[in-house]
Formats: structure tokens, sequence, C-alpha cells
């Protein structure tokens, strides 16, 4: 009977067919009440005493990775300089940079360092509502340079690989909370 069961199996190619697609789990809920957005301008300030990163770059960098997510979150974001066409406004405002050596992992390891930035940021729609705001969010980027010391470092810096690490976190955060 088991030999049976076996040979109607391998009969009806059941043994054969390919592993079933595996599904891609629902984003997270978002946070913020988006009603009544659709699109988002993004402005950018560095007031940092260093000013590395260039705050023109970091708003086109955010509003590209958020719009990797336009399917989930159904809102655009666009980089520029007003923000006055949208229906809300995203400002971004870089409070402080600094280049921070990372724990080493085992003694007399490479020194890695990462750019440690302190950012301020207030969504508010066009009536003047804030959405969102989070007045100094902290994130490391270009992380795991090799570096004898600070000003190595600051030299090894990619400064397209810093904005390009920041985006995505940015985004994520604003729309879905937590310090991803």
């Amino acid at each position: 009977m088991t030999l049976a069961a076996i040979l109607g199996i391998l009969a009806c190619g059941a043994c054969f067919l390919p592993p079933l697609i595996p599904r891609t789990p629902p984003p997270p809920p978002l946070h913020i009440d988006l009603r009544g957005v659709r699109t988002i301008g993004v402005t950018a300030a560095n007031v940092s005493e260093t000013q590395r990163l260039d705050a023109v770059q970091m708003a086109k960098y955010l509003a590209e990775d958020a719009n990797d997510s336009v399917q989930e979150t159904r809102v655009r974001l666009r980089a520029h300089r007003d923000g006055r066409d949208e229906d809300a406004q995203l400002k971004l405002v870089i409070l402080k940079e600094t280049a921070i050596r990372l724990p080493q992992t085992k003694p007399g390891a490479a020194q890695t360092w990462a750019l440690r930035l302190n950012m301020a940021m207030t969504l508010t729609a066009r009536n003047g509502r804030v959405i969102w705001q989070d007045a100094n969010w902290q994130i490391d980027a270009g992380t795991g340079i090799l570096a004898a010391d600070e000003a190595a470092f600051l030299q090894k810096v990619s400064l397209p690989s810093v904005y390009d690490e920041l985006g995505y976190p940015l985004a994520r955060h604003m729309f879905y909370g937590g310090r991803q």
C-alpha cells in the first residue's frame, strides 16, 4: 500500500513541482499620518562646524531612496530648495558631523572609523501642521573605513557613499519609526 501511494505521487508529478514561491511580508504600517500627502519637498541645511556634507546632495539622495518605497508609502519626494509646490515639506538640518573611532573587535586589529551625524528633521503639511519630527536623530555612516587616525579617515571617506548610506535609513525612520 505504501508502495502504491509513492507510485501514485510520482505518477502525478507532485515530487517534481517547483517549490512554492515565498511571499514577501507586507511592509510595516506607517507610523505617521500621511492623509492628503502625495508629494513631499525635501530641503536641507548643514549648520555643523565642519560642513563636510553638502545638504543639497543629502536631500537628493534621501528623495531617491524614499522613492524606492513609493509603492508602500504612496508618497513621492522631490529634492529642491523651496518645497512650496508639494503637499508637505521635509526640512533636514545637519547639526553636527563627528568622526568617531568604532570599537575594536580584537586587540591589535586595524582601527575602523565612521562619520556620526546628528540631524533635526521636521515634516510639515502645507497648512502648517507638523506631521512628524525628530529633533536630534543620530546615525553613523561611512562605517568600516580603516585608518590610523581621524585625519586619515577623513581623507579616505567617500561622501557619495555616506549619502548613499544615509538616505534609506532616514526614509525608514521617518515613515516607519525606530532607529533603523
